[in-house]
């Protein structure tokens, strides 16, 4: 059972696991493996980079990549930058995308560079969207900035207060009776799922479990 006092960025749960066990591999990906300490570091780079390019409090970050390490680390660092996380389809067209990021109010886009194509053809019309980070580089294509570079500028770390009511992530339903619309998830629903699921026996997840994820991570069930 999680025990919450008080407000909780989802985050955090990510660095009481680094703090109580720095070197366990937290993520095994193509035989790397990233340990909880290594993972929480780039959180707080990802998070600083983020704050640098004016994300703050309640700011949306679009996240459009398959199953790679960025997506964790954006997915965390933009909420311990305050955030909310909009994870989107890497199957969905120009159209859809452009929809959703405007529905949302994107300010930030985090992509790999196989759909830098997608994002881009719709970018300009997108009034809030102020950056396009792509997962990789540098060098990157003309009207993005490489993700790598931002993360080493060594900007300081934000101290971004939370409450179970802020927002965590906004997923857009795929849209198949009418437009996708955003289902919004505060950090209080979700922390409440994980305890939920902690509590069924033979669920919860023990410090020794291997997790394989078959799943792609932008599905809300993953």
């Amino acid at each position: 059972m999680l025990r919450r006092d008080g407000g909780m960025n989802l985050a955090d749960l990510l660095r009481r696991s680094a703090n109580g066990a720095p070197a366990k591999p937290a993520l095994v990906f193509r035989g790397r493996s990233i340990p909880y300490d290594d993972l929480d570091e780039r959180v707080d780079q990802t998070a600083a980079a983020l704050a640098e390019l004016g994300v703050g409090h309640g700011d949306r970050v679009a996240l459009l990549a398959g199953n790679v390490p960025e997506f964790v680390s954006t997915l965390y660092g933009a909420m311990r930058a305050g955030a909310a996380v909009c994870p989107l389809n890497i199957a969905l067209t120009s159209e859809e995308v452009g929809y959703i990021l405007a529905d949302a109010g994107a300010k930030v886009a985090v992509t790999e560079m196989a759909s830098l194509p997608t994002l881009l053809a719709v970018s300009d019309r997108l009034a809030d969207l102020q950056a396009v980070l792509a997962i990789g580089g540098p060098p990157v294509p003309a009207r993005t900035i490489s993700l790598e570079e931002v993360l080493a500028t060594g900007a300081p770390v934000p101290r971004v207060p939370t409450t179970d009511t802020d927002l965590a992530v906004v997923a857009y339903t795929a849209g198949t009776t009418a437009a996708p619309r955003g289902a919004m998830l505060s950090h209080g629903h979700l922390l409440a799922n994980l305890e939920q699921m902690s509590a069924v026996p033979n669920l919860g997840v023990a410090p020794d479990d291997v997790v394989l994820l078959a799943l792609p991570l932008f599905l809300i069930y993953a």
